[in-house]
Parts: structure tokens; sequence; C-alpha cells
């Protein structure tokens, strides 16, 4: 719930508009690889996610 509320996080300290884009940016950028890693040592306790072949 941080990750999504990061803008509003963010909004709560006094910053202009172009630092407070520039702040989300770099901490979604940070928290998207940290993410990738996190996915990646799922194993085998991780839940599979079907996909959906469309119109069946």
């Amino acid at each position: 719930m941080v990750v999504a509320n990061i803008d509003l996080l963010v909004g709560v300290a006094v910053l202009e508009p172009t630092w407070r884009a520039l702040v989300v940016a770099l901490v979604m950028a940070v928290l998207s690889q940290l993410m990738a890693e996190i996915g990646k040592a799922g194993g085998e306790g991780a839940p599979v996610l079907e996909r959906g072949e469309g119109d069946e």
C-alpha cells in the first residue's frame, strides 16, 4: 500500500511539482527493480497465474 500512495506521501512534503514528480519517479524506479528481484526469487511456493485465451 505504501507504493500505491507514494505520490500522496511525497505530497505531504512541501516540494515544487517538478521535484515531486522526480522524487516519485526515482522511488518507483528503485521499487520496480526490488519487486523484479522478489519475483525472481519466488520459488516453488509462488502462485501460478493462468492466462485467459480469449473467447472460448
